[in-house]
C-alpha cells in the first residue's frame, strides 16, 4: 500500500485520511515513486533495479528587503548547502536578468522570500534609486524571465498573497509544482515551513513528502490549521508528475570509450541510437539492471576492424613492425582523407586492431577485394574484418558503475562482454568539447600495445 494524492472527485480504493491531508488516499500501486520516504532514502535513486526519474539543479532564491528574510535564507542554505543555492538579495530586475542568464540551465527550483504586494498583484523587487520606490512586478513578468529555465520544476512563493505569481508559473510547461499562500503568512510560519520543506527535500528528494514536512512544522504552532487556512501554503501539482527533485551544485558527467563488439549499420542518427540501445540491452540482459538511454550521449564513433597480414617470413612480430604498417597505410591513403588509429597489435601473427570511419573501412575493404591493397611493408594482406563500433560517450556516474557490474556478471556467467569500455574521466555536464580535468586517466591510456596492455586498459 502506497500513499498517493488523488483528486477528491475520483473514487478511492481505500480509506481517506482526515485532517489537513484529507486529499491523500490509501491506494494499491506498483509505482515505486510513491513508496514510503524511508524506503526511498534507503534505495537512493534505485528501486528493484529501476531508476527513479529525477531532475537535478540549483535553488534560485529571490529576496526583497526584510530583516527576517536573512534568517530564512541562512536556514535554506543550512538545509540544502550553500553551493546548492543561487542567491539574489534585494532583487532588482537587472540583478535577476544577469544571474538568470548566467545560470539558465542550472535552475531547478525557485524560492521567493520577503514581502508580497499588498493587493496580491505580485512579488516586490528592489528599486536601485530608493527603497520607497520598491514595486511589484506583474506575475507574467516573472514567468517571462524564467521561460528559458527548462530544468525549472518547483516554485515556492513563501510570501503573503502569492497566488497570482504561483498561478502564472503554472503556465510554464516545465513547472511541475507551485506552492503559495492565499492570504498573509507570519514570519514564524514562513520560517518553519522552509525548515521542514528544504531539510526533507535535501535528504529525500521527494517534493510532495517535503511539502508534508513543511506543513507539519507549521502545525507545531497551531495544530488545528488545515490546508487552505490563512498562513498555510497550498500545493499545486501538474498531472503525471513524478515527485523526485535533487538540489545541489553542478554535477559532472563521465566521458569514456566503449566498444560494441557487433556490426552496426545505418545513418548517423540510426547508428547513435544503435550504440545506445546496445549498451542498454547488454546491461539489462546480463546484469538485470536498467540504464536509461536518454542518459547516454554519443559524441563520436568509428568502425573497429582488424587487419591481418602474412608475416610468415618473420615469426617474431615487434612493436616497431606494427607501427611501421600503421604509418605505411597512413601515408599511402593520406591524400584520400583516410584516418586510421591503431588500438593494439598481437604477437605471433601480425594483426592490427584499427579504428576508422565506416566509409574509410568500406573503401579499404573494396580495395582489398580487388587485390589493390597488398602488399603492406612487403607483407600480403590476408583479411580485413569488421569487429564492431568504437564510440566516445558521456553519461552519469551510475552508467559507468552499471557497466562495471555488467562486466562482472559476464565473467561470472562465462560470457565475453559484448560491450567493453575504458577508464573514464570527469567532465562538467553540458561541456560540448569534452575538455576537462581527468581523474587519473593518463593520455597514454588511449594507445594500448600488445594483448596484455589492451586487455588491462579495458575496464
Amino acid at each position: 500500500l502506497c500513499c498517493k494524492a488523488l483528486p477528491m472527485a475520483q473514487s478511492s480504493q481505500g480509506q481517506s485520511l482526515q485532517g489537513p491531508y484529507r486529499n491523500i488516499d490509501i491506494v494499491e500501486s506498483d509505482d515505486c515513486s510513491f513508496l514510503p520516504q524511508d524506503l526511498l532514502n534507503n534505495a537512493g535513486l534505485i528501486w528493484n533495479g529501476n531508476i527513479q526519474p529525477e531532475v537535478h539543479g540549483q535553488l534560485f532564491v529571490v529576496t526583497n528587503a526584510c530583516r527576517t528574510v536573512e534568517q530564512e535564507v541562512k536556514l535554506i542554505e543550512r538545509a540544502v548547502g550553500t553551493s546548492s543555492v543561487l542567491l539574489v538579495k534585494r532583487a532588482s530586475v537587472g540583478e535577476l536578468r544577469v544571474t538568470l542568464k548566467q545560470n539558465t540551465t542550472a535552475v531547478a527550483a525557485v524560492h521567493f522570500s520577503g514581502h508580497g504586494e499588498a493587493s496580491g498583484n505580485g512579488f516586490k523587487v528592489h528599486s536601485v534609486l530608493s527603497p520607497s520606490m520598491d514595486r511589484a512586478l506583474e506575475p507574467s513578468s516573472w514567468t517571462n524571465m524564467f521561460t528559458d529555465c527548462k530544468q525549472l520544476r518547483c516554485v515556492v512563493v513563501n510570501s503573503c498573497r502569492g497566488a497570482l505569481v504561483a498561478t502564472a508559473f503554472q503556465k510554464l510547461p516545465q513547472v511541475m509544482y507551485t506552492m503559495h499562500v492565499q492570504g498573509d503568512i507570519c514570519h514564524d510560519y514562513a520560517h518553519a515551513f522552509c525548515g521542514g520543506f528544504y531539510s526533507e527535500l535535501a535528504t529525500g528528494g521527494d517534493v510532495e513528502a517535503a511539502f508534508v514536512c513543511g506543513h507539519q512544522s507549521i502545525l507545531m504552532f497551531e495544530p488545528t490549521l488545515s490546508i487552505g487556512s490563512d498562513g498555510v501554503p497550498e500545493l499545486w501539482v501538474r498531472p503525471g508528475t513524478k515527485p523526485r527533485l535533487s538540489l545541489g551544485p553542478e554535477r559532472r558527467a563521465l566521458e569514456l570509450e566503449v566498444v560494441v563488439r557487433k556490426r552496426l549499420e545505418g545513418s548517423e542518427a540510426v547508428l547513435m541510437d544503435a550504440i545506445t540501445k546496445s549498451i542498454v540491452e547488454a546491461v539489462q540482459r546480463y546484469a538485470k539492471l536498467e540504464v536509461r538511454g536518454e542518459d547516454i550521449c554519443v559524441k563520436d564513433w568509428g568502425t573497429s576492424w582488424e587487419l591481418r597480414l602474412d608475416n610468415s617470413l618473420d615469426l617474431q612480430t615487434t612493436e616497431v613492425q606494427a607501427k611501421a604498417v600503421h604509418e605505411s597505410l597512413t601515408r599511402r591513403f593520406s591524400g584520400d582523407g583516410v584516418s586510421l588509429f591503431m588500438d593494439s597489435w598481437r604477437t605471433s601473427s601480425l594483426v592490427l586492431c584499427l579504428n576508422s570511419s565506416h566509409g574509410d573501412f568500406q573503401m579499404l575493404d573494396e580495395l582489398h577485394s580487388s587485390g589493390g591493397l597488398s602488399p603492406v611493408c612487403g607483407m600480403p594482406v590476408l583479411s580485413l574484418t569488421e569487429t564492431g563500433v568504437k564510440a566516445t560517450i558521456t553519461a552519469p556516474a551510475y552508467v559507468y558503475a552499471r557497466l562495471c557490474a555488467y562486466r562482472a556478471a559476464c565473467i561470472k556467467q562465462g560470457e565475453d562482454p559484448e560491450v567493453t569500455f575504458r577508464r573514464p574521466r570527469w567532465i562538467p555536464i553540458g561541456q560540448g568539447d569534452g575538455a576537462g580535468e581527468s581523474d587519473g586517466a593518463a593520455e597514454g591510456d588511449d594507445a594500448a600495445e600488445g594483448d596484455d596492455a589492451a586487455e588491462g586498459d579495458d575496464a
